[in-house]
């Protein structure tokens, strides 16, 4: 997968149980090429309309300005039981996808600002 820097994206998975379990935790974590953690969280599935019946759960996840600018990232995501952490499913480079700059911008992330004088008045 390959993206303009800034450019929206979104990320589909299923949650997919063999049996009935409480509602998971999701895990999930963006890496750089030298495994450094660029990002990450985690979700409850209960609060994504998981309930204890559930079998199968779409997700998706949506970034509309996404602040990367250039770099290859991969996701790792986790299945866990709220409670005690058990690690039910885990999937190293769920996603790999490699950001491209459009704009001359340079580093892993694009940082939004402005430059002024510092004798320039503020207020104007």
């Amino acid at each position: 997968m390959q993206l303009l820097a800034g450019e929206p994206f979104s990320i589909a998975l299923d949650v997919v149980a063999d049996t009935p379990l409480a509602p998971p935790r999701l895990g999930w974590e963006l890496r750089d090429d030298a495994a450094i953690l660029v990002a990450g969280g985690a979700v409850s599935t209960a609060e994504l309309g998981w309930e204890n019946g559930t079998r199968v759960l779409p997700l998706r996840f949506e970034a509309v300005r996404p602040p990367f600018a250039d770099g290859r990232l991969h996701l790792r995501v986790d299945l866990t039981d709220e409670r005690s952490e058990l690690q039910y499913h885990s999937l190293d480079d769920a996603l790999v996808f490699v950001i491209y700059p459009s704009d001359g911008t340079r580093g892993l992330v694009r940082l939004e600002g402005r430059w002024s004088s510092a004798a320039e008045p503020e207020g104007l």
